[in-house]
């Protein structure tokens, strides 16, 4: 009976460890005049100005030409304002077949998981 008891509460405690959102998307809030949802999330791992090519997460993604850069504490940034290793939001859509990001934010440390 002792051994029941002791398996149904360890069933009880692992099941409601895995019903927690993860750790990432905990203890952050964005700026009021950031969008609730993005397209994608990720890394910012490069940035290629000439070519205005973003690698995040290791995909390279073309930007439109008028994709507006928004920071934490700077709403009209720039592109060069991104650095890499930064979290980043972003939306995209389709053009001639090619994915393109048309607008991009920073994001808080936590917003993103580390791989």
């Amino acid at each position: 009976m002792l051994k029941l008891c002791l398996i149904t509460l360890l069933l009880i405690s692992s099941s409601s460890l895995m019903a927690e959102e993860p750790a990432y998307s905990k203890g952050y809030s964005l700026p009021s005049n950031y969008p609730s949802n993005f397209h994608q999330k990720g890394i910012l791992q490069g940035i290629d100005l000439n070519q205005r090519t973003l690698v995040i997460d290791g995909a390279p993604i073309k930007l439109d030409l008028n994709s507006p850069v928004h920071l934490l504490d700077l709403y009209n940034a720039i592109l060069q304002n991104l650095k890499p290793g930064t979290p980043v939001g972003y939306t995209m859509r389709v053009q001639n077949g090619n994915e393109l990001i048309t607008e991009i934010w920073e994001l808080p440390p936590k917003a993103v998981p580390l791989s």
